[in-house]
């Protein structure tokens, strides 16, 4: 194999120099950085293994130190999440300066405490991709895991039974794309025969997916920062004007538009009343997890309810939840559609409409709801969202049309001037416009 860069590094970080090896094969478009786990370096034969394989399959690997020899003698160094992650950020950055790395897709590939380290940077790093966590612990940073919005694998041994149960409460906290991989007969240290190679295998397989085959709208926004576009739309009402030119193909078709109050009323006027399509609320809210309510596990209706599987969550507490939602669906109901039957959604085209999207499990939940209204399709719209989103939301709709999908996305709004919150005050008048507009016409 030909390589356009492979030999032993130095990353200065604050204060001392780690020790590392780049090897970036010649046709390389993506990046793997290992963060390895407590005890190790990168000189470990699983790791090394791995990184073998992963070149192979024409990735780029950066195995390094994220201790210096006389900092991985104090033990309670290994253990100090906040360091090793801060060294494995910095490691990140350092990679930018090597011309023959610079325009390489990331991924992290963590084991053990390094996963935990490899998640803590991806929460908020818009460099990385993609993370693969062989036997990790990432429930040593919980707090961060809703934040994670990069597609996650989580590969666990059967027979790691305390590390195993950890990940499946962690898998469940996850904010973006994941999936949990049980390799059965492993242990922790994948030990037994060909059991790293199925780890390769699957690892292989993830950043594939997510790093090479970079889909079409990330192409199209790949030279573009968060700074860059922060400041993009004025207000909800402008982004609303600037969607609609790209909802334009559903004209000529009988549809309704689906706003998510509140903050999707204004976006979803503007859109209407360029489709001259009439106007409903959206009467869902999201199930929250027990551990972070705003992590959506599922959302709830007047009539129903869809809820994503998870092994630490009862159902008594989502017994309890749809309880509460519907009772303030029912509020929602009375103050904006009042004693109006709602519009019908059999046979027609149905455009659910916010002002944004992060993680897109709120609306995951909506489309199967709606789905039971037997509508001829559904699409999804947005000005803003993430590619996370777009990719899971793209699985169960007809359509996702975004104005845009920054890579580097930390937040709705971020991406808006004015974000102030829309009042109840607000939704009615729009709505009461939009009646207006409709009898006229």
């Amino acid at each position: 194999m030909d390589y356009r860069f492979d030999k032993e590094v130095n990353i200065p970080v604050k204060n001392v120099t780690l020790k590392g090896h780049l090897t970036v094969p010649t046709d390389a478009r993506a990046l793997i950085i290992f963060s390895h786990g407590s005890g190790s370096s990168r000189m470990s034969p699983r790791n090394q293994f791995v990184a073998k394989k992963l070149q192979e399959s024409h990735f780029g690997t950066l195995l390094f130190d994220l201790l210096t020899p006389s900092e991985a003698s104090q033990f309670e160094n290994r253990l100090n999440i906040d360091l090793l992650a801060k060294r494995l950020a910095e490691a990140t950055q350092w990679v930018d300066k090597v011309p023959e790395a610079r325009n390489c897709t990331i991924g992290y590939f963590g084991a053990s405490t390094g996963a935990a380290s490899a998640l803590k940077v991806a929460s908020t790093n818009p460099r990385i991709h993609a993370v693969v966590s062989r036997g990790g612990r990432p429930d040593l940073v919980m707090n961060e895991l809703p934040n994670v919005h990069v597609p996650t694998l989580l590969i666990v041994g059967s027979l790691d039974y305390d590390v195993l149960n950890l990940n499946k409460q962690a898998y469940s906290l996850l904010g973006g794309e994941k999936r949990i991989e049980i390799i059965e007969g492993a242990t922790h240290l994948f030990e037994e025969r060909d059991m790293m190679s199925q780890v390769t295998r699957s690892a292989s397989e993830w950043f594939a997916e997510y790093l090479q085959a970079v889909s079409e709208f990330e192409k199209q926004i790949s030279g573009l920062t968060r700074n860059d576009m922060k400041a993009i739309f004025h207000n909800r009402l402008e982004a609303g004007k600037m969607l609609a030119e790209k909802l334009k193909k559903y004209k000529s078709e009988e549809g309704v538009v689906l706003a998510v109050p509140r903050g999707g009323l204004p976006v979803a006027y503007a859109v209407a009343k360029e489709l001259d399509f009439p106007v409903e609320i959206v009467l869902t809210k999201k199930i929250g997890h027990p551990v972070n309510k705003e992590y959506a596990i599922g959302a709830a209706s007047l009539s129903d309810y869809f809820v994503i599987p998870h092994e630490d969550v009862s159902d008594l507490y989502i017994e309890t939840e749809v309880k509460r939602i519907r009772k303030r669906l029912k509020k929602m109901y009375e103050l904006y559609i009042g004693g109006k039957e709602p519009e019908s959604v059999a046979g027609k085209t149905v455009i659910v409409i916010d002002d944004g999207i992060a993680t897109g499990n709120t609306l995951l939940g909506t489309v199967h709801l709606l789905r039971n209204g037997n509508p001829g399709k559904i699409i999804i719209a947005a000005p803003v969202a993430s590619p996370a989103a777009v990719r899971k939301l793209s699985r169960v709709a007809d359509d996702v049309v975004v104005r845009i999908t920054p890579k580097e996305f930390h937040g709705v709004g971020a991406f808006y001037k004015d974000f102030r919150q829309v009042s109840d005050d607000e939704v009615l008048f729009y709505l009461g416009k939009l009646k207006d507009i409709r009898k006229a016409s």
